[in-house]
């Protein structure tokens, strides 16, 4: 089952690619004042508990607002391929290219505790794909990477018993499976790369703008309460894409 999941992966990403090359033809030119912060789109990043509704409420809030989503796999996926990284930054232009290329530098220098290899590509892949797409993204740590003034963060949660159901159901996992996989999942959390490399604790509410609890809120009263709180924190640059032509 991994190899055609990958494949579509590639396939999405090829897409992409095409699509950011062709808006880069279609600008009419390269200079532009505005610095990185300014450059990147609005964009929402939910940081989730497995089997909380996290992706649901993604898949939701990206069909809402006409953004593009971006999942774990997905960003992964850009971050590991470094000819993938080179065309997406090279789409935004030589202008854009150095500029955040510099700003990278700076931001892992004050965000991140410690950095390797993979957290400078990754912090790369994420602001080239929200410099080119108002997006939603889920996991990765988009949040702490972003500038937290362009996007809503969001931690979404659900009680255990809950989010069991929830595995057993999506999953077909018995009890045992499920309880199994949820604590692996939730003692991963707490030793994630998040943890290590930020200066922050992904389960501080304090981290977010936003913390949606799934065992008293419905998927339907969930989107509607991000709607209104990402129109009041970022309008009016959060326009709908499809409000915007895009």
């Amino acid at each position: 089952m991994e190899r055609p999941r990958r494949v579509g992966i590639e396939r999405l990403v090829e897409n992409q690619m095409n699509r950011w090359n062709v808006e880069a033809r279609l600008r009419h030119s390269e200079s532009d004042d505005s610095t990185v912060e300014e450059g990147i789109k609005p964009y929402i990043a939910i940081s989730r508990l497995r089997g909380s509704h996290g992706n649901e409420l993604g898949r939701t809030l990206a069909e809402r607002l006409g953004y593009k989503l971006y999942d774990r796999e997905l960003v992964d996926y850009v971050a590991e391929r470094a000819n993938v990284r080179a065309e997406a930054v090279a789409a935004l232009g030589e202008t854009w290219y150095n500029k955040t290329h510099d700003w990278i530098s700076g931001t892992i220098d004050k965000r991140f505790l410690r950095c390797d290899e993979y957290v400078r590509h990754l912090a790369e892949a994420v602001t080239t794909i929200a410099l080119h797409d108002a997006s939603v993204f889920l996991g990765r740590a988009v949040g702490f990477i972003l500038p937290p003034e362009r996007g809503l963060r969001l931690r979404v949660v659900a009680p255990f018993e809950h989010r069991l159901r929830r595995m057993m159901e999506l999953h077909d996992m018995s009890l045992a499976e499920a309880t199994r996989t949820l604590h692996q999942s939730d003692e991963a959390t707490k030793r994630s790369f998040i943890q290590a490399y930020f200066r922050v604790d992904m389960c501080d509410p304090l981290a977010y703008d936003l913390c949606l609890n799934f065992g008293t809120l419905t998927v339907e009263q969930a989107v509607e309460i991000c709607l209104v709180a990402f129109k009041e924190k970022l309008d009016p640059i959060a326009a709908p894409a499809t409000a915007r032509g895009g």
